[in-house]
C-alpha cells in the first residue's frame, strides 16, 4: 500500500474576544504551513492446517512493515490584517489577500 499528501495553507484565524460595539476580533494570527506525508506499507500473512503426533493443528504467521515520512513546515507572514480590521460581518475582507513569507516559524523534521 501506498500513501501520499502535500498540502499548502494560507492560514489567517481571527482571535481574542469580539468587541460588543463593533463586532470585531481584538487580534489577527497568520502563517503559512507546508505539510505532507508519504507511506509506504506492506503486510504478509500464512494460515494453515497440518496434522502431527497424531492431532490437527492451526498455525498463524505473520509481519507487517511501514514506513512513513513526514514534514510540517510552518512560516510567519507579514503582518496585513491589523487588531480591529476584521469582524463577524466582514469576512469577504479576507478574499485576495497575499501576504509575504517572513520566516521559519516551525520546522518538523528539522
Amino acid at each position: 500500500m501506498r500513501q501520499s499528501f502535500e498540502s499548502d495553507i494560507m492560514r489567517i484565524n481571527p482571535t481574542g474576544p469580539i468587541d460588543r460595539e463593533t463586532g470585531n476580533f481584538a487580534g489577527v494570527f497568520s502563517r503559512y504551513e507546508e505539510t505532507g506525508n508519504h507511506s509506504k506499507a506492506a503486510d504478509l500473512s500464512l494460515q494453515g492446517q497440518f496434522g502431527l503426533w497424531g492431532r490437527q493443528h492451526k498455525l498463524l504467521i505473520g509481519a507487517d512493515w511501514r514506513e512513513s515520512n513526514a514534514h510540517q513546515w510552518m512560516y510567519s507572514l507579514d503582518q496585513v490584517l491589523y487588531p480591529g480590521m476584521v469582524g463577524l460581518d466582514n469576512f469577504d475582507t479576507l478574499n485576495g489577500i497575499d501576504p509575504t513569507i517572513l520566516y521559519p516559524w516551525y520546522l518538523w523534521p528539522v
